[in-house]
């Protein structure tokens, strides 16, 4: 059974890569599984808002990115995937505003 922490990682991992399809990415056994692409793409920030006002803004950084023609534009599904972790996860909703992406991966 996967403990709330591999979970995460999963959730972050198929958010990126395997169309949020989490049982595929289990199946790899997540932790031996490094998408060796997650090097290749371009990375980024993305701002987090957070309470009924968005009275709290968290910023993860060196979040991978999609590239269209040129054109780098953020990871909806992945950055819905991290909000969603961040609200649910109290390491990581309580008093930080600047959060590494690879941190959510650990």
């Amino acid at each position: 059974m996967l403990n709330s922490h591999d979970m995460r990682i999963a959730k972050v991992k198929a958010a990126i890569f395997e169309s949020r399809n989490v049982e595929r990415l289990i199946s790899k056994a997540i932790r031996a599984y490094r998408d060796p692409r997650l090097n290749e793409v371009p990375k980024g920030e993305v701002t987090l808002y957070f309470g009924n006002n968005g009275e709290k803004e968290i910023l993860v950084k060196n979040v991978p990115m999609v590239e269209l023609e040129g054109q780098t534009y953020e990871n909806l599904q992945l950055t819905a995937t991290l909000e969603e972790i961040i609200e649910s996860d109290s390491n990581f909703s309580q008093g930080k505003y600047v959060i590494e992406f690879e941190d959510l991966l650990k």
